[in-house]
């Protein structure tokens, strides 16, 4: 806008200086005449050289670097002038010096209004700031962030100055009687050490000193609650106008170009001040204090120096509503204007005007005629074209506003969240309509405020941290998920893109930020996951199904060697070393039956796979012991399976499940006719030509594994579809269409591929490939048994089995420990009740009727929380590992119960205890 202004003004100025031409064609001939008049004749170079003196307002530093360079660079000098700089003190009257003479020149805040209300004669040359550089700072430690924060705080303010902040207090509706006002020490150490609440301070040098302080803080301004005043403003007295115009005109117009030097060669200022000036500040501390002060100065968009009348009087109206000044004021004579010029000056100006007329007018009539016909048509000419450029102007600048207003629109309607921070505090300057939708919070609302005043610390923290990120390594930072809590619609999961906008210089002058609200998508993917999960376990209780046969008959098969060998050795109990033998044999079916129902219960789990380096040929001769007695004789089993392979990353419960569900797909193909089940597994090689030709695999190593049937075959339009989910050809009440689906993804999810090969009334190969890891072999050595740690402890079982409690009796016995058994849980814990001190350790099932394990171990820590329990329990009935922990059960013994396992839980919460 400032641009824009400017602009316009100079095309009025150049239409304006046609009129004048056109009205003053006259001037060179006129000029040319008043050369030849001796009298009028004045030696610029023998003017004498004038010492002006220029009171500052503080200690010599940058912000009075205009001034510097004007001297410097010679400004002041030919402009006639010696200007001698004067240093400011701490309660120094600037207006009283001025007035009263001892100085020519005085730096002074819009205050000089008041002074005017008090009949001081100044006037104001040239407002050097645009905007008042005065803020209010407080620790960031307080948590006040606000004007209302200071309510009933110590604030120390300036006592002849400090009105941007009493006008901001007026607007907030918060009278100073409200605040503890104290008269401002100039001593940073006030705020640092708790003295005050908050102090009055300049934005160009206190973030400086209290950064290198260490000391986090947090700037309440006046312009973020619309008092917006100039700073710095460059005086006189009206003796001085009256009596040197020109020497005014001259001192304002050189400090001017010396402020416009200043601005575009910091660097070279800084380090004028540091050699001629002061070093009371290091190079850093006047950098930092040049470059704060490019935004109060606006170099780039607005003149130096320049006044706005309207703008005067608007803060002259904000003073009279502070009561600070009469309603009847004026401003005339209080902005310096240099066009008025002495009485005398006129007069003799327009004596010698009119003589040079008489005398050139008879004989310059003629030359005059031509010339003026020649300026009239130049005149004419630059006027339209002058016309032409201005109306361009306005078409150009009419379609720089449509294109903002669609850009605007753009942004406002963009379905994604996009919000800009400023770079200091990190503060809002605009969100778009849809982080309103999103956070719940109006524009109004947001802007001028950062993440700690809008969400919890927890998240700011974070926010701040990527903020800083992108404006320190000047990149953009791309954040996958951040949390964010919003005003009405809870926590919201964010796909953020955080982006810094620099200025011409290179340095981030802005923050931009993009979210993506991806919490339904995120919510989503949770429920695919979960589904994709119940999938799986609804397949394997299809395969488990398809599998029980087999199962009831290989289990029948267990029993009866158990039952077997166990009437033998009754019938050579009077041979032991026969009855050794068979004893052996119980426990091996025994042991089959354990690892059967193993099986069993870890194929059908729920759970989250765990990836392990694994031997896949053991896993595949387990799941062939099953098949064995699962399918009919009519179908015969053949393996080539290498016991070289390397291994492969994967979870042996899907391995299983892969196997299961192909093999069980092989025997739906050959149940009516019978013929041969196949399964190869080698170790390959796969180079670029297999990979880019047949598969979707990297090259490596990997193992290659064949299941072939000699069943009915697919055609090549059901072969097209079989991996797909609920596909399937064969009859209701056979199968869910899962196995191959199941199988297909557990392979791919594990970097590897499967293809199949079909032909009608041939058979069918499926083939998959899984890579391989390298891994260190294990050993397997034959240990002998460990002896059974005895003791003399006394144990209290209770189990609502007999068998269970008198086995459990002997084992225990045998080795020294005094056992009480007990089959009713509720009768053992009436018993405990009477009896707390006499048992060492407590041996509980889980399941039994009336009271269960988890309920017993409860009631019984009641009564002696320091009693030791151990938990007989199976997969079926397993209490988790969290819930087991809150109750106090110390050990678990799974059934079923071998005398190691329980003698060595025993032996462990006695050593606890």
């Amino acid at each position: 806008m400032a641009h824009e202004i400017r602009q316009k003004g100079t095309d009025k100025e150049n239409i304006q200086m046609i009129r004048i031409s056109k009205r003053h064609r006259l001037f060179p001939f006129l000029l040319l005449l008043i050369i030849y008049i001796p009298f009028t004749v004045h030696a610029a170079g023998n003017e004498p050289i004038e010492k002006v003196t220029l009171q500052l307002k503080w200690l010599h530093q940058f912000q009075f670097a205009g001034y510097y360079a004007a001297i410097e660079k010679g400004y002041y000098k030919d402009a006639g002038l010696n200007v001698v700089l004067k240093e400011g003190q701490p309660g120094m009257q600037f207006t009283n010096k001025v007035v009263a003479g001892m100085t020519e020149y005085g730096i002074e805040m819009p205050s000089l209004l008041l002074e005017r209300e008090h009949k001081k004669p100044v006037v104001v040359l040239a407002a050097i700031f645009q905007h008042s550089p005065e803020a209010i700072f407080v620790r960031k430690d307080s948590g006040m962030s606000n004007p209302h924060d200071l309510i009933g705080k110590t604030v120390m303010l300036s006592p002849f100055g400090a009105l941007e902040s009493r006008a901001m207090f007026y607007n907030e509706g918060i009278s100073e009687k409200q605040l503890n006002i104290v008269e401002h020490s100039w001593n940073i150490n006030d705020l640092i050490d708790g003295t005050v609440d908050a102090a009055e301070g300049y934005i160009t040098d206190r973030p400086f000193m209290l950064r290198k302080r260490g000391v986090p803080y947090t700037i309440i301004r006046p312009l973020t609650y619309g008092v917006d005043f100039y700073g710095d403003c460059l005086f006189t007295s009206v003796k001085e106008v009256k009596e040197h115009p020109k020497r005014t005109q001259a001192f304002l117009e050189a400090s001017l170009k010396g402020w416009e030097y200043a601005m575009a060669h910091p660097e070279e200022i800084v380090d004028l001040i540091l050699q001629k000036y002061s070093t009371r500040l290091t190079r850093e501390a006047l950098l930092f204090e040049a470059q704060a002060m490019q935004e109060l100065l606006q170099p780039k968009f607005i003149e130096i120096g320049h006044m706005n009348p309207g703008r005067w009087k608007h803060i002259a109206d904000t003073l009279v509503q502070l009561k600070m000044l009469s309603p009847g004021y004026s401003l005339d004579g209080f902005l310096y204007d240099p066009t008025p010029e002495s009485g005398n000056g006129k007069i003799m100006r327009i004596v010698w005007m009119l003589t040079g007329v008489v005398m050139l007018i008879a004989t310059l009539a003629l030359l005059l005629l031509i010339f003026n016909r020649k300026l009239n048509r130049q005149v004419t000419s630059r006027t339209e074209h002058l016309l032409l450029e201005v109306t361009e102007r306005e078409k150009v600048e009419k379609n720089l506003k449509a294109n903002e207003s669609f850009l605007n629109s753009v942004i406002e309607n963009i379905p994604n969240m996009i919000f800009v921070k400023e770079t200091e505090e990190l503060r809002y300057v605009r969100i778009n309509k849809t982080g309103e939708e999103l956070l719940g919070y109006a524009t109004e609302d947001f802007v001028g405020r950062n993440d700690y005043d809008l969400f919890p610390k927890e998240e700011a923290d974070f926010f701040t941290r990527k903020d800083r990120d992108v404006l320190q390594n000047k990149i953009m930072v791309d954040i996958p998920e951040e949390t964010i809590q919003t005003r009405d619609k809870g926590s919201r999961i964010l796909h953020t893109k955080k982006i810094p906008i620099l200025n011409e210089q290179g340095e981030p002058e802005f923050l931009l930020g993009i979210s993506e609200d991806i919490t339904e998508h995120q919510q989503a993917a949770e429920e695919k996951k979960m589904l994709a999960a119940k999938l799986r376990q609804a397949q394997k209780m299809e395969s488990i199904g398809t599998l029980a046969g087999g199962i009831a008959h290989d289990f029948n098969n267990i029993l009866t060697a158990i039952y077997g060998y166990a009437e033998l050795a009754r019938m050579e109990i009077t041979r032991p070393e026969k009855a050794e033998k068979y004893i052996k044999e119980i426990l091996q079916g025994a042991d089959r039956a354990r690892e059967l129902v193993n099986q069993i219960l870890t194929f059908s789990r729920k759970g989250e796979r765990i990836l392990k380096p694994l031997h896949v040929q053991s896993i595949i001769k387990e799941a062939f012991k099953l098949l064995r007695s699962t399918l009919p004789t009519t179908i015969e089993i053949t393996q080539d399976i290498n016991p070289d392979c390397d291994p492969v990353l994967a979870d042996p419960t899907e391995i299983h499940q892969v196997i299961m569900n192909l093999c069980t797909n092989a025997y739906h193909a050959m149940r009516r006719s019978g013929g041969v089940l196949s399964i190869s597994v080698q170790p390959v090689h796969l180079d670029d030509y297999t990979f880019s030709s047949t598969l979707h695999l990297q090259p490596g190593s990997y193992l290659k594994i064949e299941i072939q049937d000699t069943g009915e075959g697919m055609p090549e339009k059901v072969l097209g579809r079989i991996f797909e989910p609920y596909y399937t050809t064969k009859e209701q009440g056979e199968g869910t269409g899962l196995g191959l689906a199941v199988a297909h993804g557990i392979i791919t999810g594990l970097h590897g591929d499967i293809t199949v090969c079909s032909n009608p009334g041939k058979g069918t190969t499926f083939t998959f490939y899984l890579p391989t890891v390298t891994a260190s072999e294990e050993t397997i050595t034959e240990s002998t048994p460990e002896p059974l740690p005895a003791g003399s402890e006394r144990i209290l079982i209770v189990d609502d089995d007999e068998a269970i409690i008198h086995m459990e009796q002997q084992m225990l016995s045998s080795l020294g420990y005094t056992v009480t058994p007990f089959t009713d849980s509720e009768e053992c814990l009436k018993f405990f009740q009477e009896h707390p001190e006499e048992f060492d350790v407590i041996i509980t099932d889980m399941t039994m009727p009336g009271m269960t394990g988890d309920i017993f171990a409860k009631e019984v820590l009641k009564i002696r929380p320091d009693m030791p329990i151990i938990l007989c329990t199976g997969f079926s009935d397993r209490i988790d590992e969290k819930k087991a922990k809150a109750i106090g059960i110390g050990e678990y013994v799974m059934k079923p119960i071998l005398m190691k396992n329980l003698v060595g839980a025993v032996h462990r919460v006695l050593e606890g205890s």
